[in-house]
């Protein structure tokens, strides 16, 4: 399968490989390709082709955020950060 996007100066092009096929071999396959379509490429490209590989079984199957039900400033500081806050504010009230 094949989808791609294009904008002013950029094409991207997303290969999807049957998942009996290697993931290296498939990259090979690409470079192949690439190289073999550089003739046909416009002489004046700013950069060459380039591809990466990525396997979707690579990718977390979920995100997790942890926050605390009730923080305040104080909470979030570090301690050398509260000793400081703490000595200003006592500094404040002579």
């Amino acid at each position: 399968m094949v989808t791609s996007t294009s904008s002013q100066g950029q094409s991207s092009f997303v290969l999807q490989f049957n998942l009996n096929k290697s993931i290296d071999a498939a990259a090979t396959d690409v470079q192949t390709a690439i190289t073999q379509a550089n003739g046909q490429l416009p002489t004046d490209l700013p950069s060459p082709p380039t591809y990466s590989k990525t396997n979707p079984n690579d990718q977390p199957i979920m995100y997790i955020a942890l926050a605390p039900v009730r923080s305040t400033v104080g909470s979030c500081m570090t301690t050398p950060a509260r000793k400081r806050a703490a000595h200003q504010h006592s500094a404040g009230r002579e």
